[in-house]
């Protein structure tokens, strides 16, 4: 729809999007701020709105997010049988997708490319599952709802009022949580527990983050946020 700028459409349906990765004080490797990163998304329904930027998804989502070598390169959902090293996989009743492009926390400016570049930010609602390869191994979560920044590459899951979020460790420790922040590369997580089967994984064992960073909660509140007040 031309004068509102807003778009439907009906698929099943695939989108693919690369960008660089985050530039974070939480990449130990300098160079990391110069990797690319693609998403791609496998839907059944899309809606969307030019002005905002924001793009939802529905019925069937499935969302696979991992490092690339070359911007010729790509992940694929479809093919993927067994996640490689910092993958993540997200499943879900519907996903929106935004760019941040008017998010100043979000831009990036590596060499020979544009400042506005922004990273992605990912929410997922209703029945969301997410397993992620990360360097302590394969981490799974199952929740009400998702959120992903990529500027921190740190996820955030909840459960609704009636059940908790779930989550498996690398060390196969089952936890049911109210919340819980996990930076996807290192695996590091900060939440709180309401029961736990089996032996806390190291990073919650620790009183402070692993990170140099005093927390895993993003420090700034999405713009979007403030445009629902």
């Amino acid at each position: 729809h031309v004068p509102t700028q807003e778009f439907q459409g009906f698929g099943p349906g695939d989108l693919w999007s690369r960008r660089f990765s985050n530039s974070s004080p939480m990449s130990k490797d300098r160079s990391a701020s110069h990797q690319l990163q693609c998403v791609h998304m496998s839907f059944r329904d899309l809606r969307g709105d030019l002005k905002t930027r924001q793009a939802s998804f529905y019925r069937d989502v499935q969302v696979l997010l991992g490092p690339i070598a070359t911007w010729e390169d790509q992940v694929n959902v479809h093919l993927t049988q067994r996640l490689a090293p910092n993958q993540t996989l997200i499943v879900s009743d519907e996903v929106n997708l935004f760019d941040g492009s008017e998010l100043s926390y979000n831009q990036v400016a590596p060499v020979n490319r544009s400042a506005k570049n922004p990273a992605w930010e990912i929410q997922a609602r209703s029945r969301v599952r997410l397993e992620s390869m990360t360097d302590q191994g394969v981490v799974t979560m199952e929740g009400e709802s998702l959120k992903y920044a990529a500027k921190d590459d740190v996820v955030h899951i909840a459960g609704s009022g009636a059940k908790s979020a779930m989550i498996t460790a690398p060390n196969k420790s089952a936890m049911s949580i109210k919340s819980l922040f996990m930076q996807l590369k290192t695996g590091e997580m900060r939440g709180t527990l309401e029961g736990i089967e089996g032996v806390l994984p190291p990073s919650m064992q620790q009183a402070t983050p692993l990170t140099p960073t005093k927390n895993l909660e993003p420090s700034i509140p999405s713009a979007r946020d403030n445009r629902r007040r």
